[in-house]
């Protein structure tokens, strides 16, 4: 069994191949899609995918979505102190979540 991550701009996903087939994994929400946002409150509780976009128009303080086209470029002003306080960059966020 070999398994694929797709980490996309927009959305990722994880598939595994096996039997000569690739199928979909979903994740906890049974989605096969999860959107690539992160959202992190001061206390450290982080929430991805759907639940970060559902926190997004009240809390965009602590959310971040579209950031993984920025990855491999220097982290663009305003991203310091983003979400938690410190400085973060792209790549932070999608290691980290």
């Amino acid at each position: 069994m070999l398994i694929g991550i797709d980490l996309g701009t927009t959305n990722s996903a994880v598939a595994i191949w096996r039997d000569g087939e690739a199928t979909l994994v979903p994740n906890a929400l049974g989605e096969l899609l999860t959107s690539s946002a992160v959202s992190i409150e001061k206390s450290g509780q982080a929430w991805i995918g759907r639940s970060a976009l559902d926190r997004l128009a009240n809390q965009p303080q602590d959310t971040a979505s579209s950031f993984k086209r920025l990855m491999g470029t220097p982290a663009p002003r305003g991203w310091a102190g983003r979400t938690t306080g410190r400085r973060t960059c792209p790549r932070w966020y999608s290691a980290r979540w």
